[in-house]
């Protein structure tokens, strides 16, 4: 449709042309029998009609029709599943057991214990003590103290104070007030216009989907056992059945994401940067300093020297000296000898002989029997229900909105051109009159019977094709 705008006007024009052909065939007509009375009655000129086409520009207006995105609320469904249970009757075999008493007969050997006495001789050792006295010597040193008088001989140093004048330089300190100048910075910002160059992503969202491939599961799956009558337990015994590998195929799932495809766009945004300027200038100020002055005073000081001076005194010393002296003591000794002693003891031996003895005893058999029971079990099965909820999406509606836009079209007139001519003629000729009514400006004549008018195609505006 949108590639077929001009046809509209393909055959506006068309038809146009079809009709201008018709009203100029019947101009020419006129025409020609004008010139052939004008011809004969005018042996000056001749009046010979001319079509000329004059360029007219109209103003349309026409419908054109946006679309615009709303959103529309709307309500959806979605499958839950949700789980139930049924209950599920069945047959079970169990077993019941029974105790039987049954007599067993076996021997046994009782021991039979007799006691006798045996004499038994052995020796034994015994210790005798004795005490004797023994003489210990030994040497003891005893001090022995004397004391002596000695001289002891030391120098004392004694203080002897003298006061004389002697002269003192101090320092005292004045405040001098002194004015400086110091250089003062300040800095103000100025505005400064720049072009700078910004990249925008004006990319998009575009669904893409992958599959993943299908894979192979595989699980092992156990057949079912059988009942086997086992004549040592005297029972059934449940035999399991074989273990066997199943491979299963679970077919890939489409995935679908949202990838972002970038657009980067370079704009030109103008921009203000501020730039310090610094200003300088000079600012007095009042320094306050404490100057130095040297003065002398006369000032009485005391000044102490040390004489020397030797002192005697007597100390008494001790000496003390050790005397060896030899001593004896008498210490009693413990002497321990054996004695050997024969002794007689009685010691009882138990004999031991085993007597056969046949006992009997029962014995609780177990006997199985089989009883079958029915039984009631739940079962659970998934049941699928629709569950409603809203959501959002966007709707596009189309807007009409009015749209001008200019055709130009030609417009036909006749004009007549004056024509020489070997005949002289000095009126007007009635077939021209009757046909139509001219004006002579210079040497054409415009009439005013004018033919319908010509419409030329101009390039379709913007938004036509969206509205065809």
């Amino acid at each position: 449709m949108k590639r077929l705008w001009w046809v509209p006007f393909v055959a506006t024009v068309l038809g146009a042309m079809t009709v201008s052909q018709v009203v100029d065939a019947g101009h020419d007509c006129a025409a020609s029998q004008c010139y052939t009375r004008c011809e004969q009655a005018c042996p000056g000129y001749t009046l010979k009609k001319k079509k000329i086409y004059e360029r007219q520009s109209q103003t349309c207006t026409k419908t054109v029709y946006d679309s615009v995105c709303e959103e529309q609320k709307i309500t959806c469904y979605k499958n839950v599943v949700e789980t139930r249970y049924k209950e599920c009757k069945y047959t079970v075999r169990k077993p019941v057991y029974e105790t039987v008493m049954k007599e067993h007969r076996y021997t046994v050997c009782k021991p039979v214990r007799e006691t006798t006495i045996k004499e038994c001789r052995y020796t034994v050792r015994n210790p005798v003590y004795e005490t004797i006295i023994k003489e210990h010597r030994y040497t003891v040193c005893k001090p022995v103290r004397e004391t002596t008088i000695k001289e002891y001989r030391y120098t004392v140093c004694k203080p002897v104070r003298e006061t004389i004048e002697k002269e003192v330089c101090y320092t005292e300190y004045k405040r001098v007030e002194e004015t400086r100048y110091r250089e003062v910075c300040k800095t103000k910002c100025v505005p400064v216009n720049y072009t700078k160059t910004v990249r925008q992503d004006c990319g998009q969202w575009v669904t893409e989907s992958t599959k993943c491939p299908d894979r192979v599961v595989t699980h092992t799956v156990r057949d079912p056992g059988t009942w086997v009558y086992d004549p040592c337990k005297c029972k059934c015994v449940y035999v399991p059945g074989e273990c066997r590998k199943v491979e299963k195929v679970i077919p890939g799932k489409v995935i679908c994401r949202k990838v972002w495809k970038p657009n980067i766009v370079e704009k030109q945004i103008q921009c203000v940067r501020y730039e310090r300027k610094v200003e300088r200038s000079k600012v007095p100020y009042t320094v306050c300093k404490i100057v130095p002055v040297v003065k002398k005073k006369m000032v009485q000081q005391t000044i102490c020297r040390w004489v020397k001076e030797e002192c005697v005194k007597k100390v008494p010393v001790t000496t003390c000296r050790y005397v060896k002296e030899e001593r004896v003591k008498k210490i009693p000794v413990k002497v321990c000898r054996w004695v050997t002693e024969e002794r007689v003891k009685k010691v009882p031996v138990t004999t031991c002989r085993w007597v056969k003895e046949e006992c009997v005893k029962k014995v609780p058999v177990k006997v199985c029997r089989w009883v079958t029971e029915e039984r009631v079990k739940k079962v659970p099965y998934c049941v699928t229900k629709k569950v409603p909820y809203e959501t959002t999406r966007k709707v596009v509606r189309r807007v009409p909105r009015q749209v001008q836009y200019e055709v130009v079209r030609c417009v036909p007139r006749i004009v007549c051109v004056k024509v020489p001519c070997k005949h002289r003629c000095c009126r007007r000729h009635s077939c021209c009159d009757e046909s139509t009514s001219y004006s002579t400006s210079g040497n054409d004549a415009i009439f005013s019977n004018q033919a319908p008018a010509r419409l030329l195609p101009t390039p379709a505006p913007a938004g036509a094709d969206s509205a065809l």
